[in-house]
């Protein structure tokens, strides 16, 4: 049997768990000086408070960007990117809120296949295509704050339906697998992350990103205000850093139409995830996956046997967000990145390996006042 790849596993099911965990733009601004969230109404010399003033056939194009890396020793590994092009434009604008539409222009996967065996570039343009052209209609509170998927069932089958053919891809190139995870139980688990429509709103990645801080208030600080959580049942106690401002004069991108009092957050979190987590998770991970007995038992015995020749296992994550905004609520550019870092010695071997999920949006074309 081959070696058990511990360090594989543990890095990417940890990214997994501690970006599900780690906390967004709400968390983070109601744990510095306990402002409520659910309002914007601090005073404006003492907060930034991100709020859209957007106008009917108001349309923002937008550049998306997300690549998953690997690094092991000094050798850095693309494992997946995706570069997209999308357009939002609002259809309506009321005093109840907005109602949007997104469309994804054209969707390119380059690097897709680095350090893969399995050509994951065809599978996820395949997953991909039916998405270019498709347009989706969603709703925002009067605050920008991302409410509903207009017709999110469709989407949620044509979701299941995509990555059950992915998920077929594999098994049939890798029949091995077989011997290992259990198929129904792989099944039973992509599914289950589209079982809602907060599910499927979380699934579009690049619309969830683009609105997740409207109708929230930060304090205004052009200093980093480190906030460490000390409470005491916190599952993952976090370090956490926020800077906010106005950006001055020579920031303000030249193709802004309001730009002189244009703003940017910046939070940054540090979180050490206790071993107890680490188990946790990977137990709660093969429990699910290793679903045959005969993979069980395989797994198992794998996962035992690294832990044996395993110490010092340390496990950390880093998070930050960057996102500036104009003066009427439409994100300019974002910038979201999270890195989990494993670290120990196995088998008296000293052992590093970092997974980075990173993520980008710039806005390159605005066509607003259309009124």
């Amino acid at each position: 049997m081959q070696r058990f790849p511990f360090f594989l596993l543990l890095s990417t099911v940890m990214l997994v768990a501690w970006g599900a965990l780690a906390p967004r733009g709400a968390a983070v601004a109601h744990s510095v000086e306990g402002i409520d969230v659910d309002t914007a109404a601090a005073a404006p010399d003492t907060s930034v408070d991100v709020i859209a003033y957007f106008c009917k056939r108001d349309t923002t194009c937008y550049t998306y960007e997300h690549s998953r890396i690997k690094i092991k020793g000094g050798d850095t590994t693309v494992m997946s990117s995706v570069q997209e092009e999308f357009y939002v434009t609002v259809l309506d604008s009321t005093a109840q809120g907005y109602r949007m539409e997104f469309c994804p222009t054209s969707i390119d996967f380059p690097d897709a296949t680095a350090g893969d065996s399995i050509d994951f570039s065809s599978m996820l343009t395949l997953l991909a295509k039916n998405m270019v052209g498709r347009k989706i209609v969603f709703t925002l509170s009067p605050e920008g704050k991302l409410e509903h998927i207009k017709n999110w069932k469709a989407l949620r089958r044509e979701l299941k339906d995509g990555f059950k053919h992915m998920i077929d891809s594999v098994f049939n190139r890798l029949p091995q697998l077989d011997t290992v995870f259990d198929r129904a139980s792989v099944d039973a688990i992509v599914n289950a992350q589209y079982d809602t429509e907060e599910d499927v709103i979380n699934s579009l990645g690049e619309l969830s990103l683009l609105f997740s801080c409207h109708g929230l208030s930060f304090p205004l600080t052009a200093d980093s205000t480190i906030v460490i959580d000390d409470d005491p049942d916190a599952t993952m106690p976090q370090q956490v850093a926020l800077s906010t401002g106005i950006l001055g004069a020579d920031d303000v991108d030249p193709f802004d139409e309001m730009g002189e009092y244009d703003y940017y957050i910046d939070l940054r979190t540090h979180t050490d995830l206790p071993p107890s987590m680490i188990s946790l998770v990977l137990k709660g991970t093969m429990a699910l996956l290793g679903g045959s007995e005969k993979g069980s038992a395989e797994v198992k015995k794998g996962f035992d046997d690294a832990v044996k020749g395993m110490k010092d296992l340390k496990c950390n994550g880093d998070g930050r967000s960057v996102i500036s905004y104009s003066v009427n609520g439409w994100p300019k550019h974002i910038v979201e990145t999270k890195q989990v870092e494993v670290t120990g010695t196995q088998d008296g071997k000293s052992l590093r390996e970092s997974r980075i999920d990173l993520k980008s949006i710039d806005w390159s074309s605005r066509s607003w006042f259309n009124f």
